[in-house]
């Protein structure tokens, strides 16, 4: 853990005291105030010494100097002059007298102190006249000037400056010694405790913390002190500990990664014979029922894939770095694959699958149609686990939303057990599901709903549940995706109009019966309804009555068993034997997929057969063919949705293929070491024209380098003897010195990034997951084969 170190770490007490510590601090400015007090006192006291000694001087020198012009005024009367210098020299005796001065009436010098300098600055000079009394009248006759010395009055003021100062200096020195000692007990603890910090700040935990035995101030701050120390230490050990579990995270994570990616190969491996072998069973001739269970195998096979992708994605959900497609899809199609794959679980249990939609138009969108039709199946299948009884309605709304977006509304309800109110929350949990004993009544991982919920958050999406326990279940959730391309319609000739034709909807369960009406009364047609054979026959007869009839006839396969008529096939038997019913079109319809044969469906007089769930459009296009084909008096065989829609595009589309994917002209090896793997992708090679040669494990490969020149190279990357990395690193040494380079890519079942970008590090071209469909090998044919020799 990283720590900051202090700055202006304390070095000695010395140090501490001159750069800026506290005790420099406290006494600098105690003992310049100190300074300051003495030496203003000493002034102060000096000044009014000196004051006291000048108001002396002063009081003696008035006193003087009336004695001296007193007696001074009878010698000047009689001009005693020696008289008047012996009286002036009389004050000699006064250490403070300098000079003295007798003047006559006129100002002339009568008499002056022998001796003495004149009065200079600084002095104190006293002059005062020299008066004489004569009956009662004062004549002024002369002056007297006395002049003394304040010099030993500022001699005594220095005097005591300098003992006042010395005197303070000294007390404040005492004092100062005093306060450092002071000071320096308070600061030599907080010295100690700034070493401490430091030496914490560097790592040291173990530093003992000076103080704590202390009961004062400085002793709480160095407790407090302690039990950061022992915080950090503890924060440290946690941080160890964190560290250590962090490794063992990623290496449990790592082994997880590997043992995902060991899985995923072991299951794709054989999943590609499956999906491969079924692919180019289609490319054959069928019959509309094989080609139907066909194509519901090869979806099947399709969705297990899309299933283990999604656990191999899973750690890039959760962390958000799972990158999502972005191309032009139509929704309802990714619904009706996930209907038919979904339509053998639901016909295990006696459920029905419903569809409704509240456009009968395809619905084209921009975004991730896989991760769209994984949530589906998470949902639906969730649906299909959890229900017992009755049926599991999909509800699809879909509406124009701002800026060119498609707001899809989608609803799965059930009929099932329903989930108790205190598990709804939790239910998005990973590993966790509506029950406690729903692991072993009913399986499953409980990823399905924590996948869906993040897939969702990631498209800008949310899931919601709503259920009651006992009553079933419904989950919703709101996706825009951008408005996508409208693909060609499907090619029905002519101007065929379904408003005003009559419709009989025969179906023993409400909601099939009311998904089913609705759409069709949509089209402008006359829709009456029954539930069973029976009130089907009733309203025939009624309608026959009264001279007219239906022009078609919608019957379940499955309807009630209460009247004499079994299912719906017997009922159609009976209406197509009955003339005055007119030969309606009957369409039969039936939520299970395995059911009487095409040809006796035509013998029993049925005109179409759809599997529910089906789409509005479906239908429309079924009765818009049936009833053109009617008019022009056109004989067709049983329509299925197979047979309908084989579009122009399809069909234009395969012969461009045909015409484009010729690559007989190459010279292609196939290394694997599953026959099943070898056998399906030389048949797909052979499709496109080519003539593979074949090798079990990487040294046949090599071995077979040597004796001829091939353009591209399928390899397959975990192999006995040698594996594909191997082998492709010794043909890359043979290239280099015959100055070629073959082309070699990649067939594996690994499917992580890493497995890619180890193809690529060791000189593999491109990468080919299993299972892969005919029309990637077509690509990289042309990318790296017919493309690179062009170059």
């Amino acid at each position: 853990m990283a720590v900051r170190k202090m700055q202006n770490a304390p070095l000695s007490s010395i140090k501490l005291f001159f750069l800026g510590s506290l005790a420099r601090r406290a006494i600098f400015p105690l003992f310049s105030l100190a300074i300051l007090v003495a030496s203003v006192t000493a002034f102060v006291a000096a000044q009014k010494h000196y004051h006291v000694i000048e108001d002396s001087v002063k009081e003696k020198a008035v006193t003087d100097s009336d004695v001296m012009k007193n007696a001074a005024a009878d010698l000047l009367w009689n001009l005693n002059k020696d008289e008047s210098m012996h009286l002036l020299l009389s004050l000699n005796a006064d250490p403070d007298y300098v000079s003295g001065v007798i003047y006559d009436e006129d100002g002339i010098l009568f008499a002056q102190s022998k001796g003495a300098a004149l009065a200079g600055a600084g002095n104190l000079r006293i002059q005062q006249p020299i008066v004489k009394v004569q009956k009662d009248k004062k004549i002024k006759i002369g002056s007297i000037e006395l002049v003394f010395s304040l010099e030993r009055a500022k001699q005594e003021r220095t005097s005591i400056i300098l003992e006042f100062f010395l005197t303070s200096l000294f007390l404040v020195v005492v004092i100062c010694f005093f306060l450092f000692f002071i000071v320096h007990s308070f600061t030599r603890p907080i010295v100690d405790m700034t070493r401490a910090m430091s030496a914490l700040s560097d790592g040291k935990l173990d530093t003992p913390i000076p103080g704590t035995e202390r009961y004062d101030e400085l002793g709480a701050m160095a407790h407090a002190l302690s039990i950061f120390r022992d915080n950090a230490a503890e924060i440290r050990q946690l941080s160890e500990e964190r560290a250590h579990l962090v490794i063992e995270a990623q290496q449990a994570n790592e082994a997880k990664s590997d043992f995902l990616a060991n899985m995923s190969h072991e299951i794709r491996t054989p999943l590609n014979a499956i999906i491969g072998m079924t692919r180019l069973l289609l490319d054959t001739n069928l019959m509309d029922e094989q080609r139907a269970w066909t194509e519901i195998t090869y979806k099947s096979g399709e969705g297990l894939l899309g299933l283990i992708n999604d656990i191999l994605d899973y750690a890039k959900i959760e962390s958000g770095r799972l990158v999502l497609d972005s191309v032009n899809f139509n929704v309802h199609e990714v619904l009706s694959d996930v209907i038919d794959i979904m339509s053998l679980s639901a016909q295990e249990k006696n459920l029905e699958i419903i569809v409704s939609t509240n456009d009968a138009r395809p619905i084209y969108v921009v975004g991730d149609p896989g991760r769209f039709k994984q949530i589906l199946i998470n949902l639906i299948g969730n649906a299909i686990k959890f229900t017992q009884e009755g049926h599991v309605c999909v509800f699809l709304n879909t509406q124009k939303g701002a800026a060119d977006q498609i707001a899809l509304k989608v609803s799965i309800s059930d009929t099932g057990m329903g989930i108790p109110r205190e598990k709804i929350n939790c239910i998005f949990e990973r590993f966790t599901q509506g029950e406690d004993s729903t692991t072993k009544r009913f399986g499953g991982t409980g990823l399905g709903l924590p996948i869906s919920s993040k897939l969702l958050q990631q498209m800008g999406g949310r899931l919601s549940a709503e259920s009651e326990e006992g009553k079933g279940s419904t989950f919703s959730f709101d996706l825009s995706l951008p408005l996508g391309t409208v693909k060609r319609p499907l090619q029905i000739s002519g101007d065929v109009h379904l408003e005003g034709l009559s419709v009989l909807v025969v179906d023993d369960y409400p909601p099939s019966q009311r998904i089913m009406s609705i759409p069709l009364s949509k089209f402008g047609m006359t829709v009456k309804t029954a539930f069973t054979a029976n009130e089907a026959l009733d309203s025939l007869e009624h309608e026959a009555q009264l001279k007219k009839r239906f022009d078609f006839i919608v019957i379940d396969h499955r309807i009630g068993t209460a009247d004499s008529h079994s299912n719906g096939l017997d009922l159609c038997q009976t209406i197509s034997d009955n003339l005055q019913f007119g030969h309606p079109l009957i369409i039969m319809v039936s939520a299970f997929g395995k059911m009487a044969s095409l040809s006796r469906l035509a013998e029993a007089g049925a005109s179409g057969f759809l599997v529910k769930p089906f789409y509005p459009y479906q239908m429309e296009a079924m009765l818009k063919v049936l009833w053109q084909a009617k008019q022009e008096n056109h004989s067709l065989p049983v329509l299925t949705r197979h047979s309908l829609f084989c579009s122009m595009k399809e069909q234009d589309q395969l012969v461009k293929d045909l015409e484009k994917n010729d690559f007989s002209d190459l010279s292609v090896l196939v290394v694997d070491d599953m026959a099943t793997n070898r056998l399906l992708l030389c048949e797909v090679l052979k499709k496109y024209g080519c003539d593979p040669s074949i090798a079990q494990n990487g040294q046949e490969a090599v071995e077979k380098t040597r004796e001829s020149v091939y353009d591209i190279i399928f390899m397959d990357c975990q192999m006995p003897i040698m594996d594909g990395y191997e082998a492709t690193r010794r043909i890359r040494e043979r290239d280099r010195l015959k100055n070629r380079h073959t082309s070699i890519v990649a067939v594996t079942a690994d499917a992580l990034t890493r497995d890619y970008e180890r193809c690529l590090q060791n000189g593999m071209d491109d990468h080919i997951g299993k299972p892969f469909g005919p029309e990637q090998i077509a690509q990289k044919l042309k990318e790296w084969g017919r493309d690179k020799k062009k170059v």
